[in-house]
């Protein structure tokens, strides 16, 4: 079978010509394209095409079709729309915005294209057959002359009728008619009358100064002096000091101008000796009890940003009082070696962990060996999940062309089932979770839900949808910098806070774990301030929370722990860790060319 890899279309219409006053002419629209598999490589030989033209993109109606065989070269081809099947231009004037969809073959319609002014053009032709224009005939816009002008042939001027020489064109003095007259500023003559302040020398006009000087005299200042006399009485010098007693209307108890009435109060959180206020004692080193409280029982203040935002740490990171994690001294074990295992995606189920290592899915034995790969060509593994009968994957590579898909494959081994398809641009899925018979995964357009058995997913909630991790209860993810939640049983999503670009998130009782910029934040799901866990030497990808630790890896490929209280200082576990990273059962496994394994701290 063959499939249609997303077309290059250049399309022009041309206009075949009409005979005699056509009212409706079919002609013939030019359509190009390239023709490939789903690989990119161009098809040959004699192939069947469908074409249709719609009034709209979402049209479920054509208003013309036909079916031809084009010969393929190289992929690229030639077809003329209104061969098998006659093609009206006037159709183009009923449908200004027309879209063209193209199948191949029986496989479904490809996207369709806007064929803008293409068939228009082709209506055009009929615009040289009008007999109207604007549904007026050519008389109605012939040109004739008015008053005071003369039209020969093609050229309209002023008509000279009447006038002799030196006159010039006026208005008659009723305002109704063109009228000659003698120029008489030209001739010499006068200018009616030189009103007040004006007058008249050799036919220049000009202000009559002494006309001016006298109008002024009397109502404007002719020197400072005369203008500092007016104005001192108004305004005050600028080092002139205000006392109480020229004040009018001054409140009852000031007037003496010492502020000796009014008493004042401590209020919660601060203590007042005699005129100095300060912090009470139970609440210094916390910035005030009403600080103190915006933050998590057992934290502090520890900071307040620019904006006023108060920054948090728990009691030991404030004190400095932080321990290191107890972590064995063997170091990581491996458990399998091979140059693919970079897995993006761990899972541990039964006797195998499974990992996504990009475009494979595949599994290793618990008690070690090689990889053994389960499905392959996948173009990005984003997230996989497994029960008792398949491995879920979400697919989708960082390539904007590329469409994404949510599948499963046998656990086994075998094909992979693609069953939530064409999930293309922003509906690209980049996670991926099992929770009972429900997969869940986020994406820039939204939170999607569909269970293992079905093939059409659920919008749950719009808008972006990343860093996806839950706790049994609630679906947490990040979206425009904010914290959302969404219950797992139903209802509606909601806002926990503020966080910033997140790069990971993980979500464990009462705390939902960020990373961003380069810091570890824990932050309260009952809308605390977020405290700061740890310092991160680079951008963390990926955060586990497990019996009260939090693991962590980095784009440096370095795994790191620490407490989820923050009484301990983050500790490096491995120096080659790689972008998978899970916990089960007292475990933690590693990939990075290979599957390594840790244990995991009680």
């Amino acid at each position: 079978m063959r499939s249609l890899f997303p077309l290059a279309f250049s399309s022009l219409l041309t206009c075949a010509a009409l005979a005699g006053p056509a009212l409706a002419a079919p002609g013939l629209v030019p359509v190009q394209g390239v023709l490939t598999t789903v690989d990119g490589t161009p098809l040959d030989g004699d192939t069947d095409l469908y074409f249709a033209i719609y009034d709209a993109v979402d049209a479920s109606s054509p208003l013309w079709s036909e079916t031809q065989t084009v010969d393929l070269d190289a992929g690229f081809f030639t077809a003329y729309l209104g061969v098998n099947a006659a093609l009206e231009m006037t159709l183009f004037a009923d449908a200004p915005d027309a879209w063209l969809g193209v199948a191949v073959g029986t496989n479904a319609e490809l996207p369709r294209i806007a064929l803008g002014d293409a068939g228009r053009a082709g209506y055009a032709q009929l615009c040289g057959e009008s007999e109207t224009f604007g549904g007026l005939t050519p008389d109605a816009y012939a040109v004739a002359a008015g008053d005071g002008l003369v039209l020969a042939g093609g050229t309209m001027s002023l008509s000279a009728q009447g006038c002799v020489a030196g006159d010039v064109l006026k208005r008659s003095e009723s305002g109704d008619a063109w009228v000659c007259g003698p120029d008489l500023v030209g001739a010499g003559g006068e200018i009616g009358t030189i009103g007040a302040g004006l007058m008249l020398v050799d036919q220049t006009l000009s202000v009559d100064q002494a006309t001016i000087e006298g109008w002024a005299e009397g109502v404007c200042y002719d020197t400072t002096a005369e203008l500092s006399a007016a104005l001192d009485g108004l305004y005050m010098s600028a080092d002139h000091v205000t006392s109480w007693t020229e004040l009018a209307d001054v409140p009852e108890g000031f007037g003496d101008g010492v502020d000796d009435d009014t008493t004042y109060e401590a209020g919660e959180g601060l203590v007042l000796d005699g005129t100095t206020f300060g912090l009470a004692p139970a609440q210094e080193g916390a910035l005030g009890g009403v600080a103190a409280r915006t933050c998590d029982p057992g934290d502090v203040v520890v900071g307040v940003d620019i904006d006023g935002t108060i920054q948090c740490a728990p009691t030991e990171q404030a004190s400095g009082a932080l321990t290191r994690p107890p972590l064995s001294e063997d170091g990581p074990a491996t458990l399998s070696v091979g140059s693919n295992l970079y897995a993006l995606s761990l899972a541990v189920a039964g006797d195998y962990v499974y990992y996504g290592a990009n475009t494979e899915i595949g599994r290793i034995p618990l008690a070690g060996g090689l990889p053994e790969t389960l499905a392959n060509g996948f173009n990005g593994i984003k997230g996989i999940a497994v029960d008792d009968t398949y491995v879920y994957y979400a697919d989708a590579s960082n390539s904007s062309g590329n469409v994404g898909s949510v599948g499963r494959v046998p656990i086994a081994g075998g094909a992979a089932e693609p069953r939530a398809t064409d999930l293309n641009s922003a509906k690209r899925p980049n996670s991926l979770f099992l929770i009972g018979t429900t997969l869940y995964w986020g994406s820039d357009f939204g939170l999607y839900a569909m269970t293992t058995s079905g093939t059409i997913p659920t919008l749950l909630d719009s808008g972006a949808a990343t860093q996806l991790c839950h706790d049994g209860t609630n679906l947490w993810y990040l979206r425009t910098q904010q914290i959302v939640s969404y219950p797992i049983a139903g209802g509606a999503a909601s806002i926990l806070g503020f966080v910033g670009n997140a790069t990971a998130m993980a979500s464990s009782g009462d705390y939902v774990v960020a990373a961003t910029g380069s810091a570890l934040l824990r932050i309260s799901k009952s809308g605390k301030r977020p405290a700061l866990l740890t310092p991160t030497e680079a951008t963390v990808t990926r955060i586990i929370v497990d019996s009260g630790w939090v693991y962590f890896n980095t784009q440096g490929n370095h795994v790191y722990v620490t407490a989820l209280d923050g009484s301990t200082v983050a500790d490096a576990i491995s120096l080659s860790g790689g972008p998978g990273i899970a916990v089960s059962d007292g475990v933690l496994y590693i990939a990075n060319n290979g599957l390594h394994t840790f244990p995991a701290l009680p």
